[in-house]
Formats: structure tokens, sequence, C-alpha cells
């Protein structure tokens, strides 16, 4: 029954990408682009290393050329009619810890509607993003999953994921093409054993963990049309930061 459910889930989803997507998740972040972009505001650089025609990584560092991490990547952009962007764990520079992140639970929450898309019997990567965009978008990720490193367990984390559609103009932007443009926006609250509530809060059940209710953001990043990560960075609470300018690192 668990296989139907999941097989008529990737059904509707198929349907409902095939309708309304107009865009992708590449076309906001540029992931399979070889690019690099700064923030004005922040000491903040990111660079895109496409790895194959679906796997790809993103180094996110410093102006001065030096890096804290690298994420990895893979698309998986029909499945049954479907598609996710998977997040497959991270490299750490100051510690050098290979860190792969395995999912346990995963709900998606859509038009009104709550699905559990855990896959590969509960110990798959992380469903990060929907690979499609769409006009209205508007949707909720909701991962329980545990950390480990090349010497076993480190934490069990929980990450919570709201996505939309929203046109910001960006001040800072010195590159070429209009400031003002469609975003892919990504607001997220994170916790983990180790830390607590990295971003944003909620509510903790009877095991310690959250329990996915009440649940607020502490930061949102906007990817910019054709341009990039963090067309706006706000940590809430603070000044938000803008991308300044983007260039090809070929």
């Amino acid at each position: 029954m668990k296989r139907l459910i999941g097989m008529l889930l990737v059904f509707m989803l198929g349907i409902a990408s095939c309708a309304f997507a107009t865009d992708s998740w590449p076309d906001y972040t540029q992931c399979f682009q070889q690019k690099a972009g700064r923030l004005l505001q922040m000491d903040t650089m990111w660079v895109w290393n496409p790895q194959s025609a679906i796997e790809t990584e993103i180094y996110w560092g410093h102006k001065n050329g030096t890096y804290d991490q690298v994420e990895y990547f893979y698309m998986q952009p029909n499945v049954g009619g479907a598609g996710y962007v998977r997040l497959t764990g991270y490299y750490v520079f100051r510690t050098g810890e290979s860190i792969d992140q395995v999912s346990d639970n995963e709900l998606l929450i859509i038009g009104g509607n709550t699905y559990n898309i855990t896959s590969d019997g509960g110990s798959g990567p992380q469903h990060y993003a929907l690979y499609d965009v769409w006009n209205g978008m508007d949707y909720v990720l909701k991962c329980w999953g545990k950390a480990y490193n090349q010497y076993g367990y480190m934490w069990d984390f929980y990450h919570e994921q709201h996505y939309y559609i929203e046109t910001i103009y960006n001040p800072s932007w010195v590159g070429s093409g209009s400031k003002t443009r469609k975003c892919l926006c990504h607001e997220e609250a994170w916790w983990n054993t180790g830390a607590g509530w990295v971003w944003g809060s909620g509510q903790i059940g009877g095991n310690g963990k959250p329990t996915g209710s009440n649940v607020t953001y502490g930061r949102c990043m906007s990817e910019g049309y054709m341009a990039g990560m963090d067309w706006k960075y706000h940590e809430y609470g603070r000044t938000p930061a803008y991308l300044e300018i983007t260039w090809s690192w070929q």
C-alpha cells in the first residue's frame, strides 16, 4: 500500500509539473554553469563546479578566495514524471570532514496535502527541492535524518524548507541584466543534536527531537532567475545582503 501511495504521489506531481512548470531549479541557482558570485554587504562568495549532466557541487567561501565548505547535489529531473534535487552531503575545509546526510523520514506539504516522500528504505539522501519551478509555487519540505562523517555517526538533524516565488529588486546588482528578477525563495529552519536550533525554532518532542510543529524560519535565500545564488540573503532580524556580481571562471 505504501508503495502504491508513493506511485500515486509521483504521478500527481508529474501532472502538476507538466501542467504548470515553466522553469527549473538550475535556471535559478545556475548550478550547471561554471559560475561564481559575491555578495556586497557580506564577506561571502559562491562557486558552482558542475561534475556531470546531473551532478554538481557548490563552494561557499570568502572574497579572498578561501572556502568554508562544499555541498554536493544531484538532479532527479524525472522520477515517474516528478523531479527532485537531492543533497548528498558536504565537505568542511576547517575540519577536513566529509559529511553524508541520510534521511530517516521526509514529508512534502503542497496544495494543502501532506505526502510521505521517504525513499531508499529511509537511508537515502535528502530531497532538497522540487526540480520544477512554476508561477504560484508554494510548498514545504520536512526532513528528519542523521549525519555521518568518515569516522562514524555525528548527529541527528531536522531541516525544514519553505519554497515560494517572489519578484525581488536588488539595489546592489552591477552585473548585466535587470535589477528586478523573479526569485526562487527558500526559507529554512535547521536543528541538530549538537547545536540545537541553528536557524529558526520549533517544538521539541518527548524524544528530544523536533516534532515538525510550530516551526519558525531563521533565514531566507532567494535565488535570482538566470543570476544565481543569494540574489537576496536575509537572516531574519538582520539587514539583508544582496548579490553584487557574477562571473564565469572558465
